[in-house]
């Protein structure tokens, strides 16, 4: 298995680098000026990304990571400081993000302090060099909490290889009594309404009663080198 850079562009340097900033943070805090006047997303960061010219890249993650006061303030109160008793957790969505701040490639600090990238996953997924990494970093903030009971992955059962991933999630958390990876059509569904929820998917952060950041804790403790832009 040769060496995968997963979320790598080669223009990231360049359009989150030094030379962008001024811009880059005006266009926040003109995305967050009208998403707080009730404006949509869509057509704001079609707005915004027009009025400032910006690439694809970049409205993209104006999109993954600015959001208005309201939502912001909804995962702050959802949001637990330890975790005990059922873990669910949005299986392909954290170990694609760690797999990501693994290879050095672009992670973006939202305003709900939750650290997103910009892989995407569009129905195909292989699992890489450093798969096998991101998955046991995620076993071992787990082993922190010692009041959890059982966990629970929820994996895309559409999703290419998402067949081999959850054989590589059972066998590195094969000493880890309760552990179960299931395989489903719609895991945004399943873990609507859960409490101990581990995403950083904002949507399934919003319909859940509770949810952990997982990805922000391991980074800080295991991956201080990650490569992290932040808007202010």
């Amino acid at each position: 298995m040769g060496e995968t850079r997963r979320g790598f562009d080669p223009e990231d340097p360049k359009f989150f680098g030094a030379s962008y900033d001024e811009v880059l943070r005006r266009a926040a805090f003109e995305t967050r000026w009208i998403l707080n006047r009730g404006y949509g997303m869509d057509q704001t960061i079609t707005f915004i990304g027009n009025h400032h010219m910006l690439s694809r890249r970049q409205r993209m993650a104006l999109y993954r990571s600015v959001m208005p006061e309201e939502e912001k303030k909804l995962h702050a109160e959802r949001e637990v400081r330890e975790l005990s008793g059922e873990v669910f957790i949005d299986g392909f969505n954290i170990i694609i993000s760690l797999e990501v701040a693994l290879s050095g490639s672009l992670m973006l600090l939202g305003d709900d302090g939750v650290i997103r990238d910009l892989a995407g996953l569009h129905g195909t997924y292989r699992i890489i060099d450093k798969t096998p990494t991101a998955i046991s970093l995620l076993k071992e903030e787990l082993l922190l909490h010692p009041g959890i009971t059982d966990l629970t992955f929820y994996l895309d059962r559409p999703v290419s290889n998402s067949g081999r991933l959850k054989t590589l999630i059972e066998e590195i958390f094969r000493d880890i009594p309760g552990t179960v990876v299931q395989l489903l059509d719609g895991p945004d569904t399943a873990l609507r309404g859960k409490q101990n929820v581990l995403s950083a998917d904002s949507i399934v952060m919003n319909e859940s009663g509770s949810w952990y950041n997982v990805v922000r804790r391991i980074l800080e403790r295991r991956i201080p080198y990650a490569w992290v832009y932040q808007w202010e």
